[in-house]
């Protein structure tokens, strides 16, 4: 009898130890960075939705995402940083179950966030888009109004705006 109870216990508690979830709710499984014309735009594929908190830090200028019961389950060792206002990446655990990811940006920028939720394509996302403050205002070429009067009759130029997305 005693034997049946001991494998009936110890059967349970495999049972339980195997159901049981991880410490951290949540994994960030991989981070992608692109540079836009007038943004950075960096996203987080989780592994359920997050909850998380954008902190703005200066002197020197840096941008914290911290993400809540959450881990890291990927290397932004080989993100390419280069054209962006990122120098460089770190992260580290906060209040035992919290992911703090640092970027360190080379100049002050204004980060936007926003999830995106699970779809055919893609699980959930975290959108981190850092805005330039120093762009340039005579980046783009002017254009000059110019009328000559002519005999033949007027051209009509319509630009198709597409899907407002970019292009790869």
């Amino acid at each position: 009898m005693r034997g049946r109870v001991t494998w009936g216990w110890l059967t349970c508690v495999a049972t339980l130890l195997l159901n049981m979830s991880p410490a951290w709710g949540l994994e960030v499984r991989e981070m992608r960075l692109w540079r836009a014309p007038d943004h950075t735009r960096i996203v987080f594929d989780l592994s359920a939705p997050a909850k998380h908190k954008l902190i703005l830090l200066e002197n020197p200028d840096r941008v914290v995402v911290d993400l809540v019961d959450t881990r890291l389950e990927t290397d932004f060792n080989q993100m390419e940083l280069a054209h962006t206002p990122v120098r460089r990446v770190r992260s580290g655990v906060r209040h035992d179950d919290d992911l703090r990811i640092v970027f360190d940006v080379s100049t002050a920028v204004k980060p936007r966030s926003f999830v995106l939720k699970a779809n055919e394509q893609r699980g959930d996302r975290l959108v981190l888009d850092l805005y330039d403050l120093d762009a340039t205002a005579g980046e783009f070429p002017t254009v000059k109004k110019s009328v000559a009067s002519s005999a033949r009759r007027p051209i009509v130029i319509a630009i198709d705006a597409g899907h407002g997305g970019e292009d790869p």
